[in-house]
């Protein structure tokens, strides 16, 4: 979820801003749906589209209902189905955030599917016992639906409204998607009694942006022990009736934009909306009189102090020492032996709900520690919790995963965090710890958490939060791999395989090898051999100790046949395909750490051949100092020698570089594919 503590960037107020007005508002009426409307095949946006979003229009403006001020959302959205690959767009999920027994009001949904038959629009409703209620968590809940009566060419439209008095949760609005948009828009309309700070993604300037500014004031009746949000936060806990009235400056943004092309994922992406279109806001200030203003934080060190007070956060840290009476600390050679015990009896013993990352505790730290079980932030909070009881210094860290998207580096929107890990203080060592994934070691965090901003949450004099720039380019995975062939007496080349992976590859190992036996993993490597290969007797050595990196070992055999044989010396380890495949790229390519991949092959010439013709030796340069490809092939007349490497020295390339790194593959690609000629003679 995205439990909102306040900060600011830019305020939504009559600052200058130059209205544009460069497009025509579609007239689409809520079930207003024409013959006409089914006419095109295709629409230029995208004529290769499986949907095309026809209008999508958002609003979000403050009402007095029942003397009590609310937020109203109202959404409605046109969609033209084009064929059966753009069913799935037309199942929608509404969330609602609830807060006790306090939750947004769903209001007047409608949803309607219009389809053309025998020249006539027909009309097929949504029955609301269609409408399914799901829990996310404590903070919000869903209501999820999926149009009826769906054929290729369908129309499906759709209008809503949310009704909340929960200030902090001003909707944001996406104006770009998987799917193309002939139009999107949103406005906001609200008293300059809040004033709220607004975070802008993407380059694509607005066809209408536009700010108005009109004179209003309303009145606010509040009833002894009233519990509403706007009571709450402009008047607290009363005892008696009281009314407020405000009058002032009522400011309406709009934003919408037409033809806005779909954002389309590409390989090597961590998250292809961190380059969408989007706007989302967070309350900056409540402004109920001249010298009445309620200013909330706006830095880090506030949000840490907010952060470390919150019973859904921090407030529980390192308060119950009874807690470590279940771990064996006993004989302990050092203090990071001792940190690290803390951390592998946590990660061994405890379970993990991935299926939705939270910031927040979900329960507390004690049911955590008893129940054994729980979501990342209560195992790697506790995980805190336990270094503090043991006496060490030790700060949650929260982060936003790739699969989350990619944090505001600058400004403190807390909605744009998602991950909680634990840092610890060894000596003069500060340590990342994640107790929260089976096959990570201590220190380690895993590939999904290297994507920018990171913030220790901590209450020191000093000092309270500290930023950590996490970045793929910081990790760096070495692979070697080394073939061994020779002649034996059973007229057949025979030898060893050995191979080390990096960190993250020796992960996925354990993970396979935890899943399945060895025989039925090797199943999966010998189907990746050409059928005239055998492999046998694998073993990995290694593999439970997380800080040794396994090795994987096996046999191989082949008999040398017919006049000419064809061999290929990388066998199975070679780059078969372009992952680069497109030929022109908008968004950097972002790959999950810098690599250094080596591959050597020593074969004995087997008996009765000499190699006829055996791949040239070459080096490829990536840019300057970006990479490099080396293969180089030697044969004294008896052995052969040949060895790969594929070096990038960094994780993250521009748009502008792609075409470079796609030759660059290109070349490793046609390299690999080359093989030995062996003639009998």
């Amino acid at each position: 979820m995205r439990k909102l503590i306040l900060f600011t960037v830019y305020l939504l107020s009559l600052q200058s801003l130059m209205a544009q007005d460069n497009a025509q508002r579609p007239a689409i009426k809520f079930g207003d749906v024409k013959a006409e409307d089914f006419a095109p095949k295709s629409y230029d946006i995208d004529p290769n589209a499986s949907a095309v979003i026809l209008s999508d229009i958002g609003s979000s403006k403050f009402e007095v209902k029942k003397q009590d001020l609310c937020i109203v959302f109202r959404h409605h959205q046109r969609m033209r189905i084009m064929n059966k690959n753009g069913f799935d767009n037309a199942t929608v999920s509404i969330e609602l955030y609830k807060r006790g027994d306090y939750e947004e009001k769903l209001e007047d949904l409608e949803a309607v599917t219009y389809n053309l038959e025998n020249g006539i629009v027909t009309a097929t409703k949504l029955d609301n016992a269609s409408i399914y209620k799901d829990k996310i968590n404590k903070y919000s809940t869903v209501r999820k639906f999926t149009f009826p009566n769906l054929k290729e060419g369908s129309i499906i439209e759709f209008h809503y409204k949310i009704t909340g008095n929960s200030f902090e949760r001003l909707r944001g609005w996406k104006f770009q998607s998987s799917l193309p948009h002939l139009w999107s828009e949103y406005e906001v309309s609200n008293p300059h009694l809040y004033d709220y700070a607004i975070y802008a993604q993407g380059n694509r300037p607005y066809d209408i942006r536009d700010v108005k500014s009109k004179f209003g004031s309303f009145t606010l009746t509040f009833s002894p022990n009233h519990n509403s949000s706007s009571s709450n936060n402009l008047i607290g806990t009363t005892s008696q009736t009281l009314d407020f009235e405000w009058s002032g400056d009522i400011i309406t943004n709009t934003w919408a934009l037409k033809n806005v092309p779909a954002i389309k994922s590409e390989s090597y992406t961590n998250n292809i909306q961190n380059y969408a279109q989007e706007i989302a806001f967070q309350l900056k200030s409540i402004r109920y009189g001249a010298d009445n203003v309620i200013n909330f934080p706006d830095n880090w060190d506030d949000l840490s102090v907010s952060l470390l007070k919150d019973e859904d956060f921090g407030s529980d840290l390192g308060k119950d020492n009874s807690l470590l009476q279940g771990i064996d600390l006993t004989n302990v050679s050092s203090a990071r032996e001792k940190a690290k015990r803390i951390f592998e009896y946590v990660r061994d013993n405890y379970t993990c709900d991935h299926s939705r990352d939270e910031l927040w505790l979900t329960q507390t730290l004690k049911k955590t520690y008893n129940s054994k079980s729980g979501k990342v932030s209560d195992i790697n909070l506790l995980l805190t919790s336990l270094f503090r009881s043991a006496g060490f210094e030790a700060d949650p860290v929260i982060l936003s995963t790739k699969d989350y998207g990619r944090a505001f580096q600058s400004y403190p929107f807390l909605f744009d965090y998602n991950y909680v890990v634990s840092r610890i203080r060894v000596g003069d060592e500060f340590i990342l710890a994640d107790a929260s994934i089976p096959y990570l070691g201590f220190g380690h965090l895993g590939e999904d958490a290297y994507n920018g901003n990171a913030h220790v949450i901590r209450k020191t004099a000093r000092l309270n939060s500290i930023a950590i720039n996490l970045i793929a380019d910081s990790l760096k995975e070495t692979s070697m791999t080394s073939v061994v062939l020779g002649n034996d007496d059973k007229k057949q080349l025979s030898g060893t395989y050995k191979s080390n992976e990096g960190y993250y590859g020796s992960m996925r190992l354990r993970e396979s090898l935890h899943k399945s036996s060895i025989e039925e993993y090797f199943k999966t490597i010998k189907k990746t051999y050409p059928s005239e290969i055998q492999i046998s007797d694998p073993s990995v050595d290694d593999i439970k100790n997380m800080e040794v990196l396994p090795t994987l070992n096996y046999k191989l055999s082949f008999v040398p046949e017919g006049s000419i044989m064809y061999f290929n010396p990388m066998l199975n380890e070679g780059v078969k395909e372009n992952p680069f495949k497109a030929a022109t790229r908008e968004y950097p390519v972002e790959m999950p750490y810098k690599i250094d991949e080596t591959y050597s092959l020593i074969m004995q010439i087997p008996t009765g051949y000499k190699a006829e013709e055996m791949p040239k030796s070459v080096r490829v340069k990536l840019n300057d100092d970006d990479g490099y490809f080396e293969y180089t092939a030697e044969s004294d007349g008896s052995t052969i020698i040949i060895k790969s490497r594929i070096v990038l020295a960094k994780a993250t390339f521009e748009s502008d570089d792609y075409e470079t790194l796609r030759e660059f593959y290109n070349a490793i690609v046609k390299k690999h594919a080359e093989q030995i000629i062996f003639k009998k003679g």
